[in-house]
C-alpha cells in the first residue's frame, strides 16, 4: 500500500510505527519533498475474496518514498499568464 503518511499511518498494525515515522516524514516535507509511505501485509492466496477493509488494515510499515519538486525555471512566466 502506498500513501500519503497520515493515511498509512492508520492503516498500520499496532507496534508496527517506528519511533521515527512522524518526525522523519515532517522533516521531509519542510524541506519541499514531497513523501508517500510504504507498508504492505502478507496474505494468503485465499485473500483475494478479502474485503479492501481487511486487506487495507494491519499493515507492516516498510518506508517513505521521498520526491524532489523543484520549481521550474518559466514558473512565473506561467503564473503571470494566468
Amino acid at each position: 500500500v502506498k500513501g500519503s503518511p497520515e493515511a498509512v499511518h492508520a492503516l498500520l498494525a499496532a507496534g508496527a510505527e517506528p519511533s521515527w515515522y512522524e518526525r522523519t516524514y515532517r522533516a521531509l516535507a519542510e524541506k519541499g519533498m514531497r513523501v508517500l509511505a510504504l507498508a504492505y501485509k502478507s496474505a494468503p492466496s485465499a485473500a483475494a475474496g478479502w474485503s479492501r477493509e481487511r486487506v487495507e488494515s494491519e499493515l507492516t510499515f516498510c518506508g517513505f518514498i521521498a520526491f524532489a519538486c523543484k520549481t521550474r525555471s518559466d514558473s512565473a512566466v506561467v503564473c503571470s499568464a494566468l
